[in-house]
């Protein structure tokens, strides 16, 4: 195998392995679970403006449902309060349809690296000469998750404000995603629990890297 394309491939495997380890539980937490869960804890900030908990949970998983449910924002044009006014305003769908076209873009840009990545693996151990480039670049790639993550996690626990509007400015244009604390979106889904999310998000991807780093070790060892 020519030296450039066997640094191609590796580079791919070490690119792909973050963005393929983290996405993994925004997928797991982008569900109605999650939001039981974070309704269920004890210390979760109450609702200040009237919602009850039953309404409040209802217009959560509707919100949910917007971005992964098949009906998509009519879900959310369609949800009405308990006076029948609507439960979300023009800005708050917009945004959410943001939402939904980031997430099923994060998705897919998954799938394709992750494919990408097996495909690059696979080329690499069909040769005996380049075998051992494929776990050294996985290796690498849980390495470099594990930083950057530790940075990403020390970030949050000690500037949240700071990430969370940097997270927005960077996948949303303009200032869509500013809303009033009395509106709808920011009941539902207070500061706290996006750093809940942000949090497991972070520690759960350093596990999946440090697992991902030990068996890639291991494969080199054998491999050499």
């Amino acid at each position: 195998m020519n030296r450039w394309l066997k640094v191609v491939l590796q580079a791919v495997i070490v690119g792909a392995v973050p963005i393929v380890l983290v996405v993994m539980p925004i997928r797991v937490l982008m569900h109605p679970r999650w939001v039981l869960f974070e309704y269920a804890r004890p210390n979760f900030p109450a609702d200040y403006f009237g919602f009850s908990t039953q309404e409040r949970t209802r217009l959560a998983l509707t919100g949910i449902e917007s971005i992964i449910g098949p009906r998509g924002v009519v879900a959310l044009q369609e949800a009405r309060l308990a006076d029948g006014s609507p439960a979300f305003n023009e800005r708050e769908v917009s945004h959410m349809l943001d939402v939904r076209v980031v997430t099923t873009h994060i998705y897919l840009v998954q799938v394709v690296l992750f494919i990408t990545a097996v495909a690059a693996v696979f080329a690499l151990t069909r040769q005996h000469e380049t075998r051992a480039a494929a776990p050294a670049a996985l290796l690498t790639g849980a390495i470099a998750t594990v930083v950057l993550l530790v940075a990403l996690v020390f970030f949050v626990l000690t500037g949240f404000d700071t990430f969370f509007t940097a997270f927005h400015r960077v996948f949303f244009s303009g200032d869509t995603w500013l809303f009033n604390f009395s509106d709808t979106l920011i009941r539902l889904y207070p500061p706290q629990f996006w750093f809940d999310a942000a949090t497991v998000i972070g520690v759960t991807s350093i596990i999946e890297a440090i697992v991902l780093g030990v068996a890639a070790q291991w494969w080199g060892r054998r491999v050499r």
